[in-house]
């Protein structure tokens, strides 16, 4: 049996502790400064929102975006400004939740003294023929229509439009105002929020805490492009070569918008995406993807303050654009 001295032991350690990861990204940010002004100044669009007022009569259009992995209800007045949101986890019944969230909006009412009328509805998403079926709603609109309608809200000369959501991805061209090209990823949820989650639950950290540290690493992992399985393995490899907790957060943020791009819409040439991107779905809620996706792309990038709620704001919306035109109120 080998036997060491506790100078040994010192001096392997020390060794070991300067082992570097070998392939490397660049920051995020430079520092917390940089952080702190680019969460200030980034293209973000406020949604209009207003509180119901004492004992009025509501005119409005509702539109539910039954996701894959949640449900997204948005109520608007006649004036385009939303009186309610609903988001919550499907939890494997996502008629129940849109119910839940009609509930909580009628509470709302009731404690205001609010008469509500809806007079026009529409639904997207996963569960668009169900919860249109079930609540015998308007209107039912493809999710990408949907996004593009949200998007063009945010900024009505979209060029490209990327929402990442749970377990899916969409991506949506624009010419002229109208979609050319649309790329669906529904096989790999490599690229998806779901995944970056369940990395921060491996690493015993809140996501807020994940998004913070990764934003702030200053020796990204470049972990590249692999599905989850093989993402396992580049993460115990970088850990090994001394890579911190926060230099994989960045590594990830990077895989999920590296994924994206070079992945599923096998890009050459980035600037197919024009100059005028907008992001959605719950994923860029995440700032470091956010970052990752704009220095990568070397893009303007432009959001909402509710990038989760994108595809239920397109659906009320193209309610009330929808109603309007077919009839008057």
């Amino acid at each position: 049996m080998n036997s060491f001295t506790i100078s040994e032991l010192k001096t392997a350690f020390e060794a070991q502790s300067k082992v570097t990861v070998e392939n490397l990204l660049p920051p995020l940010f430079k520092n917390e400064e940089e952080y702190l002004f680019w969460q200030k100044n980034r293209n973000i669009k406020h949604l209009n929102f207003r509180e119901l007022c004492q004992d009025e009569t509501l005119n409005c259009c509702l539109g539910i975006d039954s996701g894959s992995t949640t449900t997204k209800t948005l109520i608007l007045d006649e004036n385009e400004n939303i009186v309610f949101t609903f988001y919550a986890p499907n939890q494997g019944n996502p008629l129940k939740k849109v119910v839940e969230g009609l509930a909580e909006f009628q509470q709302k009412c009731t404690e205001k003294g609010v008469t509500a009328n809806f007079i026009s509805s529409c639904s997207t998403g996963y569960g668009e023929e169900l919860v249109k079926s079930a609540l015998d709603l308007d209107y039912g609109i493809v999710e990408t229509m949907a996004h593009l309608s949200g998007a063009q809200w945010v900024n009505p000369d979209v060029s490209f439009v990327l929402d990442i959501g749970g377990q899916d991805m969409k991506s949506i061209f624009v010419r002229n105002g109208v979609i050319s090209n649309i790329e669906l990823n529904e096989a790999c949820s490599s690229g998806c929020g779901s995944f970056l989650q369940n990395f921060a639950a491996t690493m015993n950290l809140t996501y807020s805490d994940f998004i913070s540290q990764a934003c702030l690493a200053l020796r990204p992992a470049d972990l590249g492009t692999r599905c989850t399985v093989f993402m396992n393995s580049k993460v115990k490899q970088a850990l090994r070569e001394n890579a911190s907790i926060g230099d994989i957060a960045a590594g990830l943020a990077y895989s999920v918008v590296k994924n994206c791009l070079f992945k599923v819409l096998k890009i050459s040439n980035l600037n197919i995406l024009g100059e005028n991107i907008v992001i959605q779905g719950g994923t860029f809620r995440n700032n470091a993807v956010y970052r990752a996706l704009e220095l990568l792309s070397e893009k303007s990038v432009s959001t909402t303050d509710m990038p989760e709620m994108m595809g239920a704001l397109g659906a009320a919306l193209y309610a009330k654009k929808t109603k309007k035109i077919n009839s008057t109120y």
